[in-house]
C-alpha cells in the first residue's frame, strides 16, 4: 500500500486525537477505537512514525510523561493538553501547552494556564537563540 499525502495527514489526525485519548481514557478503550479506525495493523505500525516524529527532543522524558505519575484527583483537575473544536469554524485548535493556545488565552483576556506559560517561554527563548545567532552571524561576516 502506498503512503499518499492523505493518507499522512489522516494518521497525522488519528496520531493526535490518540494522544489525547491516552491521558483519558481507559487502555481497552483505546485499543477498541484505535482498531476500528485503523483494522489493518500495518497502519499500527506507520502510526508509531508519526507519533515518534511528534515527540520533541530537548525536553527530559520525565516531564513529557510526568502526568502518568498523577493521581487520579490531579488529572480530572488539570487542564487537558489535547486539542478543541472551534465551534464557529470547526477547525482543530492547538490545546494547552503550545504558543497558539496561549496566545488565544490571552486574546480572550483569559490567565494563562501553566503549560501555556511555560509554552510562550519555550517560545521566546527559541526566538532569542535566534535573534542572537543571527546576529552573530552578521559580525562575523562583517
Amino acid at each position: 500500500m502506498e503512503l499518499t499525502d492523505a493518507r499522512v495527514a489522516e494518521l497525522e489526525r488519528i496520531a493526535f486525537q490518540f494522544a489525547a485519548r491516552v491521558r483519558t481514557c481507559d487502555p481497552e478503550d483505546n485499543r477498541r477505537w484505535l482498531v476500528e479506525l485503523l483494522p489493518d495493523p500495518h497502519d499500527w505500525f506507520r502510526l508509531n512514525f508519526v507519533l515518534a516524529a511528534a515527540v520533541p527532543e530537548d525536553r527530559p522524558w520525565s516531564e513529557m510523561t510526568r502526568w502518568t505519575h498523577q493521581t487520579k484527583e490531579e488529572r480530572e483537575s488539570a487542564v487537558p493538553l489535547a486539542f478543541a473544536i472551534d465551534p464557529a469554524s470547526g477547525r482543530v485548535m492547538k490545546g494547552c501547552g503550545t504558543p497558539a493556545a496561549a496566545r488565544r488565552h490571552k486574546e480572550r483576556g483569559e490567565d494563562l494556564d501553566p503549560a501555556c506559560r511555560d509554552a510562550i517561554r519555550a517560545e521566546n527563548r527559541l526566538k532569542k537563540r535566534r535573534y542572537r545567532a543571527k546576529a552573530t552571524a552578521q559580525l562575523v561576516t562583517r
